[in-house]
């Protein structure tokens, strides 16, 4: 995917809308409020995580998912909208931490080190044609650790407003679909297509196996039967 043109593209986009503390000093700082500034580096780190999430979201690449309508808006406009999101958080993450009382453990900051390392092993290139360096990425794993750490002295066991692990199984049940595949494959071993009658014995299995599962039998035990 050509994430440099697409990020070129929302960035365009994003530049025109108005954002209060909008730095004027030039290019290298993107948005300051009070002591605090996100760096073009980092707002791109943020642009780039925002059309990942487009992405896994609707499978949609390149122009087509700039332009597709995602929650009422076109999708330029919602990568837009959502990197501004996360850079506002950008900007008070830090107050929030030192408010919280907490700050990154010496086992978090290892393990930031050794992901700045691995990514700028294997992505370096990757991550300099999207003008990101290493100091943002540094910055923005950084942020990312620092946003977990925050969601568990809210969220965790131990937390300020706790969530069981009934709670979060609750909510799963109620709010996720779980799907469950099987392939059946139309050639045979020798990787030449199966007879037309082949394809019809399938055809009638599949739709038995599907019914059976659609009435509550498990699906496993359903193709360990059907396939011994």
């Amino acid at each position: 995917m050509k994430f440099k043109k697409i990020m070129a593209l929302s960035l365009t986009s994003v530049m025109l809308l108005s954002f209060a503390g909008c730095n004027k000093k030039g290019v290298e700082t993107v948005v300051t409020a009070n002591e605090s500034e996100v760096g073009a580096g980092l707002y791109l780190n943020a642009l780039l995580e925002s059309h990942s999430e487009l992405f896994s979201r609707t499978g949609k690449e390149d122009k087509e998912l700039l332009d597709l309508t995602y929650q009422d808006k076109k999708g330029s406009e919602w990568i837009s909208e959502q990197s501004v999101m996360l850079a506002k958080i950008y900007l008070v993450l830090d107050k929030e931490m030192e408010a919280s009382g907490i700050s990154l453990t010496e086992e978090e900051k290892l393990q930031v080190k050794n992901q700045l390392e691995m990514l700028m092993m294997y992505n370096e290139s990757y991550y300099k044609d999207n003008g990101i360096g290493e100091k943002s990425l540094e910055t923005y794993l950084n942020n990312t650790t620092k946003l977990l750490a925050l969601f568990k002295k809210q969220y965790d066991t131990n937390g300020i407003t706790p969530v069981s692990d009934a709670d979060l199984k609750a909510f799963d049940k109620d709010n996720t679909t779980k799907v469950q595949m099987y392939q059946f494959p139309l050639v045979n071993k020798n990787n030449k297509a199966i007879s037309a009658d082949q394809k019809s014995q399938i055809e009638v299995l599949v739709t038995e196996m599907a019914s059976k599962a659609n009435a509550g039998e498990d699906l496993n035990a359903l193709l360990t039967s059907y396939t011994e």
